[in-house]
């Protein structure tokens, strides 16, 4: 047998049964379930996959720490500096008196320097001026004054007062160089004064080194 008759012999065999396949029905819930099954693994394939992301936890706003309300600084107020108290003057005697006694060169008597008294001078001093101050006097008062050398009396005057209530009184004694005399006489020296007959004042100065 050719080729050809076998195949025909072969097709011969297998039509019936093809035909039984073809024709053969289905079994109903066995294509309702197959249907289903169908489906829903279209369905599974098409939906996407849901994922769940965790919403962020809501952070805290930070608390804003309170701040005191500043006081206000007071404004100082001006110190008023307290007003100094003047000094009082000395109360002014109110009987006849005569101040401390102080003694001035020539020059310093001249140009007024009254904070240059001393009680020293060098020898060849041709001029000594002595000056005091004064209060409450009268012109009925009498006063004395008196310069002395050592221990010996140089010069006096008595006399009534002739100056004013108050200020001050300066005299002076003086010797010129003449010859072998160089001034005033060195060694030392006392200024006496008497209000009335009493003592009112003295003083001492030195001439010569």
């Amino acid at each position: 047998m050719n080729k050809s008759g076998w195949l025909v012999l072969i097709l011969m065999l297998c039509l019936p049964a093809l035909t039984c396949s073809v024709f053969q029905s289905e079994d109903p819930d066995a294509t309702a379930t197959r249907i289903a099954a169908e489906i829903f693994a279209q369905l599974t394939a098409e939906a996407p996959t849901a994922t769940f992301t965790a919403l962020p936890t809501e952070t805290p706003t930070p608390t804003i720490p309170s701040t005191a309300t500043p006081t206000d600084t007071p404004i100082p107020t001006d110190t008023v500096p307290p007003t100094p108290t003047s000094t009082p003057e000395p109360t002014k005697p109110t009987s006849p008196t005569f101040d401390q006694i102080l003694m001035y060169s020539e020059d310093d008597y001249n140009e007024g320097n009254i904070d240059n008294s001393t009680d020293r001078f060098p020898s060849g001093t041709t001029r000594v001026y002595a000056c005091f101050d004064y209060w409450a006097m009268d012109p009925t008062l009498r006063y004395s004054l008196y310069w002395r050398v050592n221990g010996e009396s140089f010069t006096e005057a008595t006399r009534g007062w002739d100056g004013d209530e108050e200020g001050t009184m300066c005299w002076y004694i003086w010797k010129e160089r003449s010859g072998s005399l160089q001034g005033l006489p060195r060694g030392e020296w006392d200024v006496i004064l008497y209000l009335g007959s009493g003592l009112a004042q003295k003083t001492k100065f030195h001439i010569g080194d």
